[in-house]
């Protein structure tokens, strides 16, 4: 196993839950629907939670975590549509978003595991795995409250 490889893989879902966490917060704050707010709220501490965990392995490995969002690319880009959204309050476009979101996010642990798993142990892998359910499970939600507003 590739110690470094191991750690900048574990850093950038760091950086992916950041981006998360940032996403959900901003739209909980901006939203005036107390129950989407809880909801937004309540998914932002997963992605801290995560976060706690992935920042533990990458110590474990004598890495040193990675602060902030990213700063480029899609997420970045996914997460300010969440955002502008939000400036016009619009339930749709913000769910839109965070479905979107949550779907990059689950793609992204999906490559982690069938092109990177060779640099990283079967305990990380198991870790991964847990996360990314727990990521699919997000995304459902959203999905499942964005079709219920469609056919309102």
């Amino acid at each position: 196993m590739e110690t470094y490889r191991s750690i900048e893989i574990l850093n950038s879902l760091i950086q992916i839950n950041n981006d998360q966490t940032e996403g959900y917060e901003h739209a909980a704050e901006d939203t005036d629907d107390e129950d989407l707010k809880s909801l937004f709220f309540n998914f932002a501490s997963i992605s801290r939670r995560i976060n706690d965990d992935l920042i533990d392995e990458v110590e474990a490995l004598d890495g040193i975590p990675v602060g902030g969002t990213t700063t480029s690319g899609r997420a970045f880009t996914l997460w300010m549509n969440i955002k502008s959204a939000l400036i016009k309050k619009d339930l749709n476009a913000i769910l839109k978003s965070c479905k979107e979101g949550e779907d990059w996010a689950v793609k992204v642990y999906q490559s982690v595991l069938e092109i990177e798993s060779e640099f990283l142990t079967a305990d990380h892998l198991e870790m991964i795995r847990y996360q990314l359910e727990v990521l699919r499970k997000n995304y459902h939600t959203i999905k499942e409250l964005l079709d219920e507003l469609k056919t309102v």
